[in-house]
């Protein structure tokens, strides 16, 4: 079996980060719970990352990249329609790939994680907050006076994507990632 390399240790430590953040916030998820999470021991998860801040700001870091990474290809789009099914094909192959981060986004747009960002003395990584839930309103197309529906529809597929790749990935359901997409499509622009 080949060793793994420091990127792939570290991207396995932030994905299940991300997960403990978003299920206990920042202010619960320790260090401990989060090298167990991974199978590592504290004094191993800390060569990776010196202090929970920075694990924190590492998932923030990977949360934002890669909700821009899935807007910008939705943004080639002109069509809103097109537009939601290119961020949901994006999002959902990123919580297949990554259900905690997806998760973690979820948490992060409904809440703004206050709490968290509180706990955080760093300004870079308040501002990463802020930019999870403008990616998700850029991505979208939600404005701050957008429809209650539409801002309705896009934290339901938020939470659809988030749980039913939780639920593959653990084997509880039969489905595929085509599935998911299909059903998070309907549900963003439902049949008319």
């Amino acid at each position: 079996m080949a060793r793994l390399t420091m990127t792939e240790i570290d991207d396995e430590i932030v994905a299940a980060a991300a997960s403990e953040f978003a299920r206990h916030g920042f202010k619960y998820t320790s260090l401990q719970r989060v090298a167990d999470a991974v199978g590592y021991s504290k004094t191993g998860l800390l060569h990776h990352f010196r202090t929970k801040e920075d694990l924190y700001q590492a998932v923030m870091h990977r949360a934002t990249q890669s909700l821009q990474d899935v807007g910008a290809i939705a943004q080639q789009h002109d069509a809103q329609i097109a537009r939601d099914q290119a961020a949901i094909d994006g999002l959902t192959d990123l919580a297949v790939q990554h259900p905690g981060l997806v998760l973690f986004v979820l948490t992060t747009f409904t809440s703004l994680d206050l709490a968290s960002m509180r706990q955080l003395s760093n300004p870079e990584a308040q501002g990463e907050i802020t930019s999870i839930s403008e990616s998700i309103m850029t991505t979208f197309g939600l404005s701050e006076d957008c429809d209650n529906q539409r801002f309705l529809r896009v934290i339901s597929v938020l939470g659809a994507i988030c749980m039913s790749a939780l639920v593959l990935q653990g084997g509880a359901a039969p489905g595929t990632r085509d599935d998911l997409a299909a059903i998070a499509k309907e549900i963003i622009d439902p049949p008319r």
